[in-house]
């Protein structure tokens, strides 16, 4: 074998090795955002309880705080799945906003980072909800990194 042939050969080994380093990573990725999406399909029929009692008392009351229980919902660690550790409901005093917190266990998916690629303790996905007359807009937001998200939801 001539040395022209055995450095086409070993630029294509590392141009293999890279390929498969950048697929490792994007398919972890893939997987560790399908597992996150977890948190939506958990999060939708809670946001379909909240709706019906915004409909049935015509928003929130302003002046008083609200949590899992006021809403009719299971207290927080009584709300899991597989990825996600709690729901958290909490509508704040004087406010006409409820906001669902779906926290995602660390344990299961660690290493989640923010938009810094600093490593989260406490990774959530977060559902803000504003009463607009007969139905709740809701906007999502999250402190992890966007890539982790779908298009829909703003992360750090």
């Amino acid at each position: 074998m001539n040395k022209k042939t055995q450095q086409t050969i070993l630029i294509a080994v590392a141009s293999l090795a890279i390929l498969g380093y950048f697929l490792k990573i994007s398919y972890a990725s893939f997987v560790t955002k399908t597992k996150i999406s977890e948190a939506f399909l958990l999060i939708e029929p809670i946001q379909n309880n909240i709706n019906e009692y915004a409909q049935k008392n015509n928003g929130f009351p302003v002046n008083i705080e609200l949590n899992n229980s006021a809403f009719g919902l299971p207290q927080p660690f009584e709300i899991q799945s597989t990825y996600i550790s709690s729901v958290v409901v909490h509508k704040e005093l004087n406010n006409e906003q409820v906001t669902l917190f779906a926290y995602i266990n660390p344990v299961i998916i660690p290493n989640l980072e923010n938009g810094k690629g600093e490593v989260l303790e406490s990774p959530y996905i977060s559902f803000r909800g504003s009463y607009l007359g007969r139905n709740i807009n809701w906007e999502c937001g999250s402190n992890l990194a966007k890539h982790y998200l779908p298009a829909s939801c703003s992360g750090s």
